[in-house]
């Protein structure tokens, strides 16, 4: 089962920051998840907001009205900056660590599945991407793993999406996984990530019942699994 930190270690060092990613394979995470979004220049950067801002929430920089160059030296907290996708690629791909990029914008396809190479196809997956920008990824790399996310609202259509969407995993919201889901999805070779959990009963739960991946925020708690 995957160790995967949300955002690096969020309650460690800023979120989708090269020092997060570093500490929370310090702790025993396998992956690292991040959010992916583009700079003035058309570059993708990591952040979950369309907007940064620093530790106190003084100062704050729009992504799109700053370059990638301009974002990396913007103090988010610890002099950490806002890193790049293709720098997170190339850590990860000279640490052994799995990266799993959550889209967060269309049009981006291109350049994600392009910093993305760096990486073994065991060791990335494209989420949060919907369905036009899986299209375009598959159309790119058929062999770029996808995962689908899903949330409780969606879960209520999951089976009729199965039939339709082509993915090697999906991301549920971790309280809507249930055992008669996770057998159905595996049936189908379906892998699937539970998200986001920050309780370690939790974690104990859904690792028990066959999940192939939880993600938290608490890599500390992850590494007790």
């Amino acid at each position: 089962m995957l160790k995967i930190g949300h955002r690096g270690a969020p309650r460690l060092a800023p979120a989708n920051t090269m020092a997060g990613f570093r500490l929370a394979v310090e702790r025993g995470c396998d992956w690292v998840e991040c959010d992916c979004r583009a700079a003035k220049d058309g570059v993708v950067v990591l952040a979950h907001d369309p907007e940064v801002s620093d530790e106190s929430g003084a100062r704050a920089c729009r992504l799109d009205r700053a370059t990638a160059a301009e974002l990396a030296a913007f103090d988010l907290g610890a002099g950490e900056g806002v890193p790049t996708l293709a720098e997170l690629a190339e850590w990860a791909a000279g640490s052994g660590v799995g990266v799993m990029a959550d889209v967060k914008v269309g049009g981006l396809e291109r350049k994600i599945q392009l910093a993305l190479a760096a990486l073994p196809y065991d060791l990335k997956m494209v989420a949060g991407a919907d369905d036009r920008g899986r299209m375009r990824f598959r159309d790119l790399d058929p062999c770029l793993p996808l995962s689908l996310t899903v949330n409780r609202v969606q879960i209520v259509a999951l089976r009729n999406r199965l039939s339709t969407v082509d993915t090697e995993a999906v991301t549920l919201e971790y309280p809507i996984i249930t055992p008669v889901r996770i057998a159905a999805l595996h049936a189908r070779k379906v892998r699937v990530f539970a998200w986001t959990t920050d309780d370690l009963r939790t974690m104990h739960r859904l690792a028990a019942m066959g999940v192939d991946g939880i993600i938290s925020n608490r890599p500390d708690l992850l590494a007790e699994l």
